[in-house]
């Protein structure tokens, strides 16, 4: 088997800056640029801590955002049978419950976190 994560939605098309707190530190995923001519995209992750304290730019991230359907036709290409994307259960406050669930269609959200697998 072979697992890969994917993420997507029209807000992975632009600058976003995401806050998520935490008791002892602010986590910031920050995508800084993408070309939607190339796919080329440069993401960050920054810390901002109770002190005042910062760690900007604690890990840098350079890739091509790849789209689900060029993932699944590239799988093919390679060799791989049955590439298969999932996404995850979410319970009413938004919270992730860990399960995945296989999908053709997936849904036109804003936001989405996908893994897909595929045999050798």
């Amino acid at each position: 088997m072979f697992f890969l994560d994917a993420f997507g939605g029209y807000t992975a098309l632009k600058k976003v800056k995401e806050k998520t707190k935490f008791k002892d530190f602010t986590y910031i995923w920050d995508q800084a640029c993408y070309h939607p001519v190339t796919g080329f995209m440069q993401t960050h992750i920054h810390f901002r801590f109770p002190d005042g304290s910062k760690l900007k730019k604690a890990f840098s991230y350079k890739w091509r955002l790849w789209t689900l359907p060029e993932l699944r036709e590239l799988l093919l290409e390679a060799g791989f049978h049955n590439p298969t994307v999932r996404f995850e259960y979410f319970d009413d406050d938004g919270e992730g419950l860990g399960i995945w669930y296989p999908d053709d269609c997936g849904e036109p959200n804003s936001a989405w976190i996908a893994n897909i697998t595929a045999e050798v």
